[in-house]
């Protein structure tokens, strides 16, 4: 069994064939979180959730990108706490996210009050997965040498020590990884990490963090691994992230597939 810790199904590229896609996965023994970006996709990732007994579960959050709407956007929201409040209460939300910090290419005269907001909507996230025992996944990127985003995030976190939280779409070296290895955070890998080109400080962390401390994601409709690239991302895809990591441990694809499952289990409690 694999679980797919971060899948966007919810999203447009899926609506003609969503439940085909999820039913796929399914077929193959891989379960998929779909996690929302902003209120109408985290709605539609509850909704997608409870059309499945089991399998197909769901996280609602609002994107740092979408903070201040400074995207160029078709229908831009804003972050609504008591409406995601509300969706935490259904029974196949597990958890918070994506929530983060997104200073990559901000526009430079609005650049130091979009990155106060996001890091207040951060906050916003984390108070609420205090007040209801929910873990948070976390979005993190930068454009910079010096990585500021990774170290804010670190220092926002530092304000909520019991929150458990996961970077997702790991893309950095060993360095960063550490840092958030030391604060309890969990990493996950997306098909990044199956790259032939551009990858190697993210094969490096693969190959080096503790089995206990990863999952699995494909991020989908985004990132398809080797050997699909090209082909639109989907859950089932997974499969290919965990046989990279455990080529790159040298341990078998059933350690992974069984530790990692554990892990995502355990992380958001079903």
């Amino acid at each position: 069994m694999l679980i797919d810790t971060h899948a966007h199904v919810n999203f447009k590229a899926f609506n003609a064939d969503y439940a085909d896609v999820l039913n796929r996965a399914m077929k193959e023994n891989i379960w998929t979180i779909n996690v929302g970006s902003q209120m109408e996709t985290s709605e539609q990732a509850v909704k997608i959730a409870n059309e499945f007994k089991e399998g197909v579960y769901a996280l609602v959050g609002f994107h740092p990108l979408h903070v201040m709407n400074h995207m160029d956007e078709e229908k831009p929201e804003n972050f609504d706490p008591k409406r995601l409040e509300e969706l935490l209460q259904d029974k196949k939300t597990v958890g918070i996210g994506e929530t983060g910090l997104d200073f990559f290419r901000l526009p430079k005269d609005r650049e130091n009050e979009i990155m106060k907001m996001q890091k207040q909507v951060f906050a916003q996230h984390l108070e609420l997965a205090k007040q209801y025992d929910y873990p948070v996944t976390v979005h993190c990127r930068d454009e910079r040498d010096e990585a500021i985003a990774y170290r804010e995030i670190l220092e926002v976190l530092d304000d909520y020590k019991d929150v458990k939280a996961v970077i997702h779409c790991f893309s950095e070296d060993w360095e960063i990884a550490e840092k958030y290895l030391k604060a309890g955070l969990m990493i996950s890998f997306t098909g990044i990490c199956t790259f032939r080109k551009k990858a190697e400080a993210v094969q490096d962390v693969a190959k080096r963090i503790p089995l206990d401390r990863l999952m699995l994601e494909t991020d989908c409709p985004y990132l398809s691994p080797e050997p699909v690239r090209g082909k639109t991302n989907e859950p089932v895809y997974v499969e290919y992230v965990a046989k990279k990591v455990a080529e790159l441990k040298g341990i078998t694809f059933e350690e992974v597939a069984e530790q990692t499952t554990k892990n995502a289990k355990e992380f958001f409690k079903f």
